[in-house]
């Protein structure tokens, strides 16, 4: 079953698929033979990311390459890197628990910009 939601693959925006192409996308995951919309299934060959406006590629959005199945890992990775900071703050560096948590904020969205977006990015224009 395809997701509701894909990421553009040059920037990694996040946005809904219209009901339209999350319909045609699980009928093409289906296996189905044919499909008959007439005048509805026309539709371009690109659509616009609403962030960059880069052309993104219909059909291998309906096929379901840039959903959100790629980077579930990244996200635990990050989580895991606040959860071991706030750690060392509070018991080791013996900060309050609200320093802690500060703490452990601040590394986990370093961690996530600094080393884990450019991944997603190198990832995301290599299936271009």
């Amino acid at each position: 079953m395809p997701s509701e939601f894909f990421y553009c693959p040059k920037c990694n925006w996040r946005s809904r698929k219209s009901d339209k192409a999350y319909v045609m996308g699980e009928i093409l995951q289906g296996d189905a033979d044919s499909m008959m919309l007439g005048d509805a299934g026309a539709s371009g060959e690109t659509v616009t990311c609403p962030r960059c406006h880069s052309p993104i590629d219909a059909q291998r959005l309906l096929k379901g390459e840039y959903d959100g199945k790629r980077y579930a890992g990244h996200n635990t990775l990050a989580l895991g890197s606040g959860i071991v900071a706030w750690a060392v703050a509070c018991y080791a560096l013996h900060a309050p628990w609200w320093g802690g948590l500060i703490a452990g904020i601040v590394i986990a969205y370093g961690v996530d910009e600094i080393f884990l977006r450019p991944i997603r990015r190198r990832g995301a224009s290599q299936q271009s």
